[in-house]
């Protein structure tokens, strides 16, 4: 499956815990790859700074993060990322991990 195929699933899953979560104030972040939408906005300042932009991105992922909230959504290149680099990030509180068949092997490590 293609990335893009990847994070945009990653994308609508978050919309439904949003939706379904919204009457229990049930919090939920997605975390992805890349620039996502953001990338077409900014097309030309990204290929000037890319760096720049996907530290930004990590960035406001890990702010998110640090809000635990109740169902993190992400892709596995980035969750790995996340737990490689972000302080204090860890799944040591982690309940239930879904995964879909074509992610397994990237989490294999």
């Amino acid at each position: 499956m293609p990335v893009r195929f990847g994070s945009e699933l990653a994308q609508q899953i978050h919309e439904q815990f949003r939706a379904l979560g919204a009457c229990v104030q049930l919090e939920s972040t997605v975390i992805l790859g890349g620039l996502g939408p953001r990338l077409f906005l900014l097309t030309f300042f990204a290929l000037i700074f890319p760096l720049a932009l996907a530290r930004a991105d990590m960035i406001q992922q890990q702010i998110a993060l640090a809000k635990r909230p109740h169902v993190v959504v992400a892709t596995p290149g980035r969750i790995v990322d996340h737990l490689e680099n972000t302080k204090g990030f860890s799944l040591n509180h982690l309940r239930f991990l879904v995964r879909s068949p074509i992610d397994r092997n990237q989490l294999k490590r």
